[in-house]
Parts: structure tokens; sequence; C-alpha cells
């Protein structure tokens, strides 16, 4: 390659070095880094997540609840009702 060729990366490229200098010192400064470590990115998705399954949970009780609470009204309703024991009814045993 000629030095034609070369000279505007040259620029873009000192023009860069001086830009990345200068956010460095900025973050050096605040200390901050340009990355953010992993799990920081992954805090609010995984709070999401855990609030979905706190609701599923509790929707799941709920339904639960009342599913239980049917079935104890209807086992209820089909019992015989125990006819009252009079004394003339009581035997005695020996």
């Amino acid at each position: 390659m000629s030095t034609i060729h070369n000279k505007p990366f040259k620029k873009l490229e000192s023009f860069l070095s001086i830009e990345l200098d200068k956010i460095s010192r900025l973050n050096t400064e605040n200390n901050e880094t340009i990355e953010q470590p992993f799990f920081d990115r992954l805090q609010a998705p995984l709070y999401l997540f855990g609030f979905f399954v706190i609701v599923g949970f509790v929707i799941g009780y709920v339904q639960f609840q009342i599913r239980m609470r049917k079935h104890r009204l209807a086992h209820n309703n089909s019992k015989k009702p125990e006819e009252p024991v009079s004394e003339t009814t009581v035997v005695e045993m020996e």
C-alpha cells in the first residue's frame, strides 16, 4: 500500500486513540468501567422473572383453594344427614 492510502487511517487512529484516552480518564475519575458486569445486565430480567414466578405461585394457590372449597362443599352436600339419635332408639348392650 502506498502512503496516500494509509494517511486517512493514521488520522483516524490518532483521533480514536485521543478519544479513548479521554474516555478512560473520565472513567477512572468516576471509578466506572465501560462494560457492565454480566450480572448487572441480568439484574432486571432476573427480578422480572422472580416477580412472575411469585405471581404464578399466588395464582396457583388461589385456584387450588377454590377447587378444594368446591370439592369440600360437594362432598359435604352428598353426605346423608345423620338422623338424630333419640333415647328410644338406643339399645343397651350387655
